[in-house]
């Protein structure tokens, strides 16, 4: 990924049609960040599919899905919402000043000292929101499918474990 991650790379893309050239009935590309206003650990790419209307930014996906349908398999899209689990402490105290609120399932103290509310009904909503966008992003841009990502400690995995999930609201 490069660009700001915006431009997928020809070594980013040889990786997944390599898979599909190799007999793969079904290629997935991981970690599409379905929201855009974050910043990225270097693994996964930072925009979101929402944005299909910006040809700059979708170009490369539209190519990647072609390159994988080419030889015969499945196009899906990894897509993710990490929140505050993706930036350290100062990152995140950055971002906080900027405006930008972070939220759990359940508020509570990270280990590095930085306290997360508990993440409000209108919070939900809205991330349900981001991920049909991208979900209709991945569409547009030929994807046939996707997959999205719970695991990790990431939200979705915290809303379903009764563990994390303590919560007696709707």
């Amino acid at each position: 990924i490069q660009d700001g991650g915006h431009q997928l790379t020809e070594a980013f893309m040889a990786h997944y049609v390599n898979k599909a050239k190799g007999g793969a009935g079904q290629v997935t590309v991981g970690g599409m960040n379905v929201e855009r206003i974050r910043s990225h650990d270097g693994m996964h790419t930072q925009f979101c599919l929402a944005d299909l209307e910006n040809a700059y930014t979708c170009r490369d996906y539209i190519e990647l899905a072609n390159r994988i349908h080419f030889y015969g398999a499945a196009a899906s899209l990894e897509l993710l919402y990490m929140g505050h689990l993706e930036y350290n402490r100062d990152q995140l105290e950055v971002l906080e000043a900027q405006g930008t609120r972070f939220y759990e399932v359940v508020g509570y103290t990270r280990p590095d000292g930085y306290t997360v509310e508990t993440m409000p009904p209108e919070e939900m909503q809205r991330i349900a929101e981001l991920y049909a966008d991208a979900a209709a992003g991945a569409k547009k841009a030929g994807f046939d499918m996707i997959l999205i990502h719970g695991g990790h400690g990431t939200f979705i995995e915290q809303f379903l474990s009764p563990l994390y999930n303590t919560r007696d609201d709707a």
